[in-house]
């Protein structure tokens, strides 16, 4: 949450407005619903804010491996992200979607939300 959201909102906080972001891992993946967050809140429906978000991100891993992908149970996730879900302006199991692996539909997975927000 500090690196995507916070990250974000503080380069807002100081007047900066990247073209680009860059997410190494999945550790600020985040971030990608802050974007969202960002242009629903400017009117945008939410498949065209999650669309921006995907065109403004670029995503890069050094750990290929099950330890290097951040998940997180579902419940934490809703718990941490209540009020950013009520702003999105969908269903919650929408932005649930995003984060969840196949493998493992019980968790929010920040590498599949990467993914998925890519394919948008």
């Amino acid at each position: 949450m500090i690196l995507g959201l916070g990250g974000a909102r503080a380069l807002r906080a100081l007047g900066m407005a990247p073209a680009v972001w860059h997410m190494n891992e999945g550790h600020a993946a985040f971030l990608i619903l802050e974007l969202v967050r960002e242009g629903v809140l400017r009117g945008l429906s939410f498949a065209a804010a999650l669309e921006a978000a995907a065109t403004q991100c670029v995503f890069t891993t050094h750990t290929p491996v099950a330890a290097g992908h951040d998940a997180f149970d579902i419940g934490l996730f809703k718990h941490c992200f209540q009020d950013m879900l009520g702003e999105l302006g969908v269903p919650e199991e929408r932005v649930i979607a995003l984060g969840q692996a196949p493998h493992a539909a019980q968790l929010f997975n920040m590498t599949h939300l990467r993914s998925t927000a890519r394919a948008a």
